[in-house]
């Protein structure tokens, strides 16, 4: 019975499977500057090229202004998606 709980205490310590193969690009989740940068129609096509180029999938992160919990929750569950 001990051997199992601590197998299984191991097993909750481990990181998830990858939602990807392994050797698949890396995923980089780009974050605008907030307010400053959040209608900045230029963001996105300024950091594609150059994230692409250096072997990255890059993915833009959509969060709540003036809502830092929020944009905490936001940035963690799109982390979590593409892990």
């Amino acid at each position: 019975m001990l051997a199992l709980a601590a197998t299984s205490a191991r097993a909750a310590e481990l990181p998830p499977e990858p939602a990807q193969p392994v050797d698949s690009p890396p995923q980089l989740l780009l974050i605008h500057g907030g307010s400053f940068l959040f209608e900045d129609p230029t963001f996105e096509e300024l950091t594609a090229g150059p994230a692409i180029a250096a072997g990255f999938v890059p993915h833009y992160l959509a969060y709540p202004l003036d809502d830092l919990p929020g944009a905490v929750l936001a940035a963690r569950a799109a982390a979590r998606e593409l892990r």
